[in-house]
């Protein structure tokens, strides 16, 4: 299920100089009019979302790992065949902070379409790069207030047949996220 994505390198811009880039024009607007303000804000706004879950290239590489795993796909296809427009068209992607500084973003991708249990594919975006960490089949999954070498934790939970909740804990290993535990919560 799980996996790794071909990691490509962004054309070099870091989130600092970003950054750096929104502050000048902020303050070149200073004296300026409301529009002139906005405008800036804006171009600021449009190059941060190179590092979350709303960039279309990103969108793009998620949605190409995504569709390659047979088991995601015939759970957002159904029996239908459909190809990677249709696809993309029926997930939901949403995206979370993993770290204090904001420049390591999770991607939590999920169908629109849900049951009890469903897919979501957790990447993680870092300068500007997405990385497939692992596909989960459960009843969703977040990000943890706890961190491990700079990066927050993620729980995910899963509806065990007999109607007993599976919780699953993963831990950043300097590398990925693996697996650190899980336990059975009985209501």
């Amino acid at each position: 299920m799980g996996g790794s994505l071909d990691v490509r390198r962004s054309a070099g811009i870091g989130f600092g100089d970003v950054m750096q880039q929104a502050h000048r024009c902020v303050h070149a607007s200073k004296g300026k009019t409301m529009k002139g303000r906005l405008l800036g804000l804006f171009l600021a706004t449009v190059h941060l979302c190179a590092w979350t879950c709303t960039d279309p290239a990103q969108q793009a590489l998620m949605v190409d790992s995504l569709f390659a795993d047979q088991e995601y796909l015939q759970f957002v296809c159904g029996s239908e065949t459909c190809d990677k427009a249709v696809f993309m068209d029926r997930l939901e992607f949403r995206s979370e902070k993993l770290n204090d500084l904001g420049d390591v973003t999770g991607c939590f991708v999920e169908p629109q379409r849900k049951a009890t249990n469903f897919f979501t594919g957790f990447f993680v975006v870092k300068d500007g790069v997405a990385a497939l960490q692992f596909i989960f089949f459960g009843s969703g999954m977040g990000p943890t207030k706890r961190s491990r070498l700079g990066l927050r934790g993620v729980v995910s939970s899963e509806i065990a047949e007999h109607g007993d909740t599976v919780e699953h804990t993963f831990q950043w290993d300097g590398a990925r996220y693996v697996e650190t535990g899980s336990k059975s919560l009985k209501w």
